[in-house]
């Protein structure tokens, strides 16, 4: 069996991400390093959604994630701290706040709603992409979809 030629670079990683002084480091440098898949991050918020529903029918899939989009969009239009942009200056933001609202917490309920957004700020606090679109499509045997998001920037 060949050895690994990065072992000592692997372990000597990991070893120092586990000490104290790297911890912040392994959470929010290296992850902020990285470029974020907004698909992979949708999927991270709809997941709850996703884990309880038959993912190969395919309008219940849908629903779920318009679902997550929704709540994403709603979170980053609530915030505060979130960086001015023209697509949200732009925008009737209480108007949008109010039909979300009383769409989503009446579709899903509030105990999921909340714990939604509270994903998505747990989550991806720094993420201030809108989401405008996605596209979901199912492999032949409906056992496998693929996700593409598009955002703002």
């Amino acid at each position: 069996m060949k050895d690994n030629p990065n072992k000592w670079l692997d372990a000597g990683i990991s070893n120092m991400l586990k000490k104290p002084a790297y911890a912040k480091a392994n959470t929010t440098i290296l992850k902020n390093m990285l470029p974020q898949k907004m698909s992979a991050a949708l999927l991270d918020i709809a997941k709850p959604l996703l884990e309880v529903i038959n993912l190969s029918d395919e309008r219940v899939t849908r629903s779920a994630i318009m679902v997550a989009v929704a709540i994403w969009n709603y979170s980053i239009i609530t915030d505060k701290k979130a960086p001015s942009k023209p697509v949200i200056d732009g925008l009737d933001k209480k108007t949008i706040t109010t039909t979300i609202e009383k769409a989503f917490r009446g579709y899903i309920g509030e105990r999921v709603f909340t714990d939604l957004l509270n994903r998505k700020k747990s989550l991806y606090p720094d993420n201030y992409r809108l989401i405008g679109d996605f596209d979901l499509n199912w492999n032949e045997t409906k056992s496998e979809f693929h996700l593409t998001v598009m955002t703002s920037d």
